[in-house]
């Protein structure tokens, strides 16, 4: 039933952003869907404070828009340029959960920059040049729109913490740790 509530709020939310959100700003209901769902999954870390989770998926867009300025800036648009970056993106942000010892956790980050990607790049693809004019548009919008699918995920995980249910097929005194439900690491 929980699911299913949360389910319905967040497609709610998402028909409301994509239906009424360019009174918000003309970027919003194109980025819409994508925000609310990536920002839905950074809400999936494990063991993580809203502000965690925020802060990962705001910095994974911003390591993004960075890659995006050092491409606008320094690099030719070629095939061998755009390689070079995104390879040294992930390493970048690998690097940055693994220096924060997950503190900022990499589904957050990585969450961001796909988010930040598929906001930003079909515009940069049309004009590079129109960097600083169209990149903030396009990553404050789809940033909106990722935090009302964070909130929604976010409160709906600590609703299910607090009041857990039981399944029909699970047992009565069923111990689930959190190491079973993160990575090894």
């Amino acid at each position: 039933m929980r699911r299913a509530l949360l389910g319905i709020t967040l497609a709610g939310l998402t028909g409301l952003l994509v239906t009424f959100g360019a009174a918000l700003g003309a970027m919003l209901p194109v980025v819409a869907l994508l925000g609310v769902l990536l920002g839905a999954v950074a809400a999936l870390a494990p063991g993580r404070s809203f502000a965690i989770k925020a802060a990962s998926l705001l910095t994974g867009m911003a390591f993004v828009w960075v890659a995006y300025a050092v491409r606008a800036a320094a690099l030719p648009d070629i095939p061998a340029a755009r390689g070079l970056v995104a390879a040294v993106l992930v390493l970048a942000l690998i690097g940055l959960a693994a220096a924060s010892r997950d503190r900022l956790p990499l589904i957050g980050l990585f969450s961001g920059a796909a988010l930040a990607i598929g906001a930003y790049d079909p515009m940069y693809r049309v004009d590079p040049t129109a960097f600083l004019v169209e990149s903030p548009t396009a990553l404050i919008a789809a940033g909106l729109a990722a935090l009302v699918g964070l909130t929604v995920m976010h409160l709906g995980t600590l609703t299910a913490s607090v009041a857990p249910t039981q399944h029909d097929d699970a047992p009565a005194t069923a111990d689930v740790r959190q190491d079973d439900l993160t990575l090894a690491r």
